[in-house]
């Protein structure tokens, strides 16, 4: 015979395992994201709601940077400048600047900026 307590049990632990089930779904959901890189503006920059400058080494990591910033949509890519690093080695470094912004949203703030290459993700 069946005990009516180790059914209930049972019943909800499948309750519970499917709520959490549920919400991992939702929250990996959330967490991914798409961001595709669309055409290059060359001597160009786009100077409204920058969230972040960071120094780089080459653009992949500019790219990578606004991919992991949740409110990045473009950025602005610094022209290439030697540094010495005093052991007798030269390191190029760029400046990468994010934007939550876009081109399409705000025009006049795409501005000629010698050097620069100002890069959108797609408008979705």
């Amino acid at each position: 015979m069946i005990n009516c307590s180790s059914s209930v049990l049972a019943i909800a632990v499948f309750v519970v395992w499917g709520m959490w089930f549920h919400c991992i779904s939702v929250a990996m959901q959330e967490r991914c994201r798409a961001l595709d890189f669309v055409g290059a503006f060359k001597d160009k920059s786009l100077n409204k709601s920058i969230i972040k400058n960071v120094t780089i080494h080459d653009e992949e990591i500019c790219q990578l940077t606004c991919f992991l910033e949740d409110t990045c949509k473009s950025y602005n890519l610094g022209p290439p400048v030697p540094q010495p690093t005093g052991e007798g080695v030269v390191v190029i470094k760029r400046v990468c600047e994010l934007s939550s912004s876009h081109h399409v949203s705000h025009p006049d703030y795409l501005v000629s900026r010698p050097g620069f290459i100002y890069r959108p993700s797609a408008v979705s």
